[in-house]
């Protein structure tokens, strides 16, 4: 079983509803946790899902371009 945990990749794991809602500040924290957990080598950062309405609001634009520099600053 360890053996093959050595070539696992995780992918992890943002909700698309926080995303939707929640502060910057919550975000980066949420970022700075899946990544602390995942750790930074056979994981992917992603969230649940994509944007999949036509207009998404201003807070979800700013949030995800929180979501990777969160990425960037933790991740690298």
């Amino acid at each position: 079983a360890r053996k093959e945990l050595e070539v696992m990749i995780l992918i992890g794991n943002i909700q698309y509803d926080e995303l939707e809602r929640a502060s910057k500040e919550h975000i980066e924290e949420l970022v700075r946790i899946a990544i602390e957990e995942g750790g930074k080598e056979r994981f992917i950062l992603s969230p649940t899902a994509g944007p999949y309405d036509d207009n998404p609001t201003a807070q979800l634009l700013e949030n995800y371009q929180t979501f990777v520099e969160s990425g960037l600053k933790y991740g690298v």
